[in-house]
């Protein structure tokens, strides 16, 4: 992922250099509370949404019960959730550029 291209500040997209701050606090999130809980919460989230999918997979027209709304969410909360993955991964690799 080149995580970069996610990342702004108030609809500004961050560059190189004003994105490296961002980029270590992401990849600590774990070590900040508030992005802690946020990211617990969405753990949550994705394991209900796996319940769901797993138990009853079927398509509908009401689309917060549809199979690939779904799915579709199941994706986004596996992106978020990689995301201080992914800054780990950028800052290391910055490392070998220097």
């Amino acid at each position: 992922m080149k995580i970069l291209k996610y990342l702004s500040d108030e609809g500004e997209q961050l560059y190189e250099q004003e994105a490296i701050p961002a980029v270590t606090e992401l990849a600590d999130a774990r070590e900040i509370k508030a992005a802690r809980i946020v990211l617990e919460a969405v753990q949550r989230k994705l394991d209900e949404l796996r319940k769901e999918t797993e138990r009853k997979p079927k398509r509908s027209d009401d689309l917060s019960k549809d199979i690939v709304y779904l799915l579709g969410m199941e994706g986004m909360a596996n992106w978020v959730l990689d995301l201080p993955r992914e800054a780990r991964k950028y800052l290391e690799s910055r490392k070998g550029e220097e």
